[in-house]
């Protein structure tokens, strides 16, 4: 990995654990440690997806398959359970049908070139970070509180301004984006929200605290990754139809 890489994202970890300290002041020792618990999850998770891109750059296609197959095997599964989607089949459907495309897009974006994949990884993992970050920190006006009640209006304003001094830097110190257009920020944030509250929506509807365990601390595989993969599917699609 680019030494110079490295070094700016130690800088932006060590600006998100600033942040944790800030937040944590007047909260108790178990909210403390859960989100210490998910901070290290989240960059041991970022890592495995940023460093396939310098060293083997067909494994990310192998994680972002392995992504799919287990966010599928947990709406498949929570869906079946739920005999209320039994008795409405059409609704179970549209589900799969909607997910299924969405990750046949966001596969076919794990080939893309490696410099456009990890810009699009930092730009959707710095905004999903800073908008809880902010969201905590000064966080009021609830922005959706009926499909995902811990967001924020502030949450999304201070993880959008965030999102977009990192993708500036990465753009002009490091040339990650490639050929995208300047519009492509806004498909990655407008992608990243999308995603964040089609998961949130579903599982309000399930009745579901996390999909799954699978990952300490961040509510299982769909809720991790939604993000990434509505982003990363349209990302794709902006590859077909613009450049």
């Amino acid at each position: 990995m680019d030494s110079s890489l490295l070094l700016f994202l130690l800088i932006v970890f060590i600006i998100g654990a600033v942040f944790l300290v800030l937040i944590g002041k007047n909260r108790n020792r178990e909210f403390r440690k859960a989100n210490w618990i998910k901070f290290f999850s989240y960059l041991l998770i970022l890592l495995s997806l940023v460093l396939p891109q310098f060293y083997f750059p067909l494994l990310f296609t192998v994680i972002a398959s392995a992504i799919v197959f287990v966010g599928f095997f947990e709406i498949v599964y929570h869906l079946s359970k739920d005999h209320r989607f039994k008795e409405r089949p059409l609704i179970f459907s549209f589900s799969l049908i909607l997910y299924l495309i969405t990750a046949i897009l966001f596969v076919q974006f794990s080939l893309l070139q490696e410099g456009v994949i990890l810009y699009i990884i930092l730009v959707i993992f710095s905004f999903d970070a800073f908008c809880q970050l902010w969201g905590q920190l000064v966080g009021k006006t609830k922005l959706f509180p009926k499909v995902s009640p811990n967001k924020t209006v502030e949450g999304l304003i201070g993880g959008a301004i965030s999102a977009a001094i990192i993708a500036w830097l990465l753009h002009t110190f490091y040339a990650l984006n490639g050929q995208l257009p300047v519009l492509s920020f806004f498909v990655i944030i407008c992608g990243a929200l999308t995603g964040d509250l089609l998961a949130s929506k579903l599982k309000r509807m399930l009745h579901l605290k996390d999909y799954s365990n699978l990952l300490p601390g961040q509510g299982g595989f769909l809720d991790r990754f939604d993000s990434l993969l509505v982003a990363g599917a349209l990302i794709f699609l902006i590859h077909i139809f613009i450049l």
